[in-house]
């Protein structure tokens, strides 16, 4: 149906639609309802008129009578009065009468006049007074004519059902138009533009009526239908644009297919190639037309990695597979030519959408670069880089393989700890390169020495292990005593210049009572400890007696304890005071800070109980790091509290040591430039100590160090000067700012002339060379009073001040700046 046939359709739904009809039918009931009313009424009229006329008649014949009877005369006259009386009376134009053959007329008898005649019975009285009656009287009225009048009502009547009806149909029609056609008119509109396609069009639903609830729950419909209508329209758009999708990634996919690295197969449900990708026909050699249809097995020969037969791969299990239908394998593959690849095989179900498996799809990668890779990451995982042997790693997991065939087995297998002599020498002197190439040509003449059972690795730096197979100690000693020979008599050159080498060794047995790898390999290290000690190049067996070797177990059961106190916080600092010689003088308060342990137990424990265990074990670099962040931290809690300037070096000075190992440590220099921006401490009020052996075991990283440190804005001291004895060599270079001159010959200086004497020769050569000097061990006055004769500068010791909690110095320090 077009729009036009649509329109016409709705106009005539409009003029002669169900309203009118509705109009017509309740207008022509009417209509007969009035014809019938007034058919009943006309008749009703008539009769009413005729039974008027009888009544007329009959109060004429009983006035006739009357008037006979009145008239006892027999007086023409007076009945003649009587009769024009009564036809006024009774509103009749005349009457006849007829009498004993007598006529008598009153009136006028016209002919339009109705004439109705009545026998009537009249009575006369007589002379003697008596009625006589006068038979066979005859009486007619001369009436009006009814016809006319019943003319005339029908007239009226159908005029004023005329009027009446019309008026009706005109109200009828307004309501109607009002209560039915307007409404059901606007329906069918907007009906027609619904259906012309303006979907949005709604029916009138404000309305209290049928048409307001129809209108509502039509309103519901559309609105339902257009949510549907949306929806799968949207649906459908979707569903086209997954097909467009569909169709644009499975292009995609095959044209990423046939460019991937991998080789992909696509065989059907008789194991027949289907297609080959052309990473796929390169790697196997053939063409995809030329194997179409084949059985891949006729085609593609996999092969066991290491066997090297013919392997079956059993890709038809894909296919029967109820769940995804996917294998992977690693295997060989051989090619056309001959060549075997590594690869690894991955076969996947094709399924279509219904779930129905369709073929497998087979993926095959070349992962002999891989594998190679992994050999390589492997061996590098469980070597040493520079020598070739094995690592610290690998050489563990061997030798915890070799206690447990020791339990099990109850075999007897030696391990030999071997820590190189001289060699600091070497990489100090010659720099690292040289240091390096000694450590190979080292590792070279060790595996030359030991046999194939054996496990040679270097477990850092520049010490060895090794396992000797099947082995006792009896032997181990005369084997690891050549092995010592060997690298004794091992000369390394390096630009024209020679070096002896030697080699410590510690050996401990494995046997069926050896407990762990920790434990064989920390008393196999202490042994070789033990070794140095002894005067280096040695060999020392490891016994559980040993007094050195006790002593060693002892260091490391302090192992656990330092780190705990790290951990838990469970240091604490003291200071005790550097003061002048000379008792007059007043100065800055100048303090060295002291370390203290607080064990388990809440107890105090010195640095000479744990420190020692920390240097072995390399801990104490940490217990540097924690004293320097306390101090500073400290500092500047109390500048905050109680000076509102920032301190400076005229009015205090801390003096913070530093262990050899911290020394030339490039990121301890750079944790202290932190620190002292983050605490915001002024660099000239810190003194950094260190001792006379840790600056000259490093000199030139020790001069380095203490350069980088001044030029921050801090002061150094030189520790424990003397107790080395060959010093005043290296003073000249060393760009310190104090000089503490070592306690041993201070205490002593009273009594030991000696003594005295060294101590006169530092101060002097201190004093020479710019620096400060500082007595340490000042013990009493006497000690005091010749140091201040000799013209050192400050002193401390016991004699001077105990050493206190650095809590306690800050309220000297109040003192000190009111004073």
């Amino acid at each position: 149906m077009n729009k036009e046939e649509s329109n016409k359709q709705t106009t005539d739904i409009g003029i002669n639609g169900l309203p009118l009809k509705i109009t017509g039918i309740v207008f022509w009931g009417m209509v007969l309802l009035g014809i019938l009313a007034s058919w009943v009424l006309i008749e009703v009229h008539s009769e009413t008129l005729k039974d008027k006329d009888k009544l007329r008649l009959q109060s004429a014949a009983l006035e006739v009578n009357r008037i006979f009877l009145a008239n006892t005369h027999r007086d023409d006259k007076q009945l003649r009065l009587g009769m024009e009386k009564l036809l006024t009376q009774i509103g009749i134009e005349g009457l006849a009468l007829e009498i004993e053959g007598r006529k008598l007329i009153f009136g006028n008898m016209v002919s339009s006049c109705e004439a109705k005649s009545s026998m009537v019975s009249l009575y006369r009285v007589d002379g003697k007074g008596g009625q006589k009656s006068l038979k066979n009287s005859k009486l007619t009225v001369c009436m009006p004519d009814t016809s006319k009048a019943v003319s005339s009502y029908r007239k009226n009547v159908v005029i004023f059902m005329a009027i009446l009806f019309f008026s009706f149909g005109v109200v009828l029609q307004t309501i109607l138009k009002k209560l039915l056609s307007e409404p059901f008119v606007q329906m069918v509109d907007t009906a027609k533009r619904i259906f012309e396609g303006q979907s949005e069009k709604r029916f009138n639903q404000a309305r209290a009526d049928e048409f307001g609830f129809l209108g509502k729950f039509i309103n519901q419909v559309l609105d339902q239908q257009n949510k549907k209508s949306c929806e799968l329209k949207a649906a459908l758009e979707r569903e086209q644009q997954a097909d467009i999708a569909l169709i644009e990634e499975r292009e995609r996919a095959e044209v990423t297919i046939q460019f991937l690295h991998e080789a992909v197969i696509t065989i059907d449900q008789s194991l027949c190639i289907q297609t080959l990708n052309k990473s796929a026909e390169k790697m196997l050699g053939y063409s995809s037309e030329n194997v179409k249809g084949r059985l891949i097995g006729d085609v593609v020969t996999f092969v066991d990695e290491q066997t090297k037969k013919l392997l079956d791969i059993p890709l038809g299990n894909c296919l029967e597979s109820k769940d995804n239908g996917s294998i992977k394998v690693s295997c060989g593959l051989r090619c056309i030519n001959g060549i075997e690849i590594d690869i690894t095989i991955s076969a996947s179900a094709i399924k279509n959408y219904s779930g129905k498996v369709m073929g497998v799809v087979v993926v095959i990668q070349d992962v002999g670069i891989e594998r190679e890779m992994e050999r390589k990451l492997l061996y590098q995982a469980s070597h040493d880089w520079l020598t070739s042997l094995y690592n610290r790693q690998e050489f563990e997991k061997r030798l915890h393989q070799f206690l447990q065939t020791a339990k099990k087995q109850r075999l007897e297998h030696v391990l030999c700890y071997m820590d190189l002599d001289r060699f600091k020498i070497v990489n100090d002197t010659c720099g690292h390169v040289a240091g390096d190439e000694l450590i190979k040509q080292v590792a070279n003449l060790f595996k030359l020495k030991t046999r194939d059972t054996d496990v040679l690795a270097r477990l850092g730096g520049d010490e060895f292990g090794l396992i000797l197979s099947g082995c006792s100690i009896n032997k181990a000693k005369n084997f690891v005593e050549r092995l010592r020979r060997n690298v004794e008599d091992y000369r390394f050159n390096w630009k024209g210049k020679a070096f002896e080498i030697g080699v410590s060794i510690g050996i401990v047995a494995i046997n069926i009572s050896t407990n762990s790898t920790a434990e064989v390999l920390s008393s196999a290290d202490m042994a070789c400890y033990t070794a140095k000690e002894r005067g280096r190049n040695a060999i020392h067996v490891f016994e559980a007696t040993d007094t050195d070797i006790l002593r060693r177990a002892g260091e490391a059961q302090w192992l656990s304890k330092i780190k705990d106190a790290l951990k838990e916080d469970r240091f604490c600092l003291y200071y005790q005071p550097i003061v002048p010689v000379d008792k007059k003088k007043q100065e800055k308060l100048h303090v060295e800070i002291l370390l203290r342990m607080v064990d388990e137990e809440g107890a105090i424990l010195s640095p000479g109980v744990f420190l020692p265990a920390a240097e072995r074990y390399n801990l104490v670099a940490r217990i540097d790091r924690w004293v320097i962040q306390k101090v500073f931290s400290s500092i500047s809690s109390e500048m905050k509290s109680h000076y509102s300037n920032s301190i400076t070096s005229k009015e205090c000075l801390f003096n913070i040591n530093l262990s050899g190992d911290s020394i030339g440590n490039l990121e301890l220099l750079d944790f202290v430039k932190l620190n002292l921006q983050h605490y915001s401490i002024p660099p000239e009020v810190i003194c950094f100590e260190i001792t006379e052996t840790a600056a000259i075991s490093d000199m030139g990283n020790a001069i380095k160090f203490i350069e980088a440190m001044r030029a921050l804005g801090c002061f150094f001291a030189l520790d424990d000067f003397g107790n080395g004895m060959c010093s005043f060599s290296y003073l000249k270079v060393l760009p310190v700012d104090y000089l503490k001159i070592d306690g041993n010959f201070v205490k002593s200086m009273i009594t030991k002339s000696i003594d005295k004497e060294l101590v006169r020769a530092v101060n002097q050569v201190g004093h020479v060379l710019g620096m400060k000097t500082i007595a340490e061990f000042v013990e009493n006055d006497e000690v005091r009073d010749a140091l201040e004769i000799i013209g050192v500068d400050y002193a401390q010791g016991y004699g001077i001040k105990m050493p206190e909690p650095l809590t306690h110095l800050f309220e000297s320090m109040k003192k000190f700046k009111s004073a």
